[in-house]
């Protein structure tokens, strides 16, 4: 299991998508990742990652391993 931290900034961020869908698909992808099945992942330096995702237009998000 990987533990997920969210920050307040990407709480804030993520409760004002207002498309329940893009919502939906990014609480998936967070478990998955909880589970260790990271999917489209890019090493950007040292800790940290970018995962991808590919709807809503082009969406990353910046993983730090901790």
């Amino acid at each position: 299991m990987v533990e997920v931290k969210r920050l307040p900034e990407f709480d804030k961020w993520f409760s004002n998508i207002k498309d329940k869908t893009v919502r939906l698909r990014l609480a998936l992808r967070l478990s998955k990742v909880q589970r260790g099945v990271f999917g489209d992942v890019k090493h950007l330096q040292d800790d940290v990652w970018e995962m991808r995702e590919f709807f809503w237009g082009w969406l990353e998000i910046i993983l730090h391993e901790t």
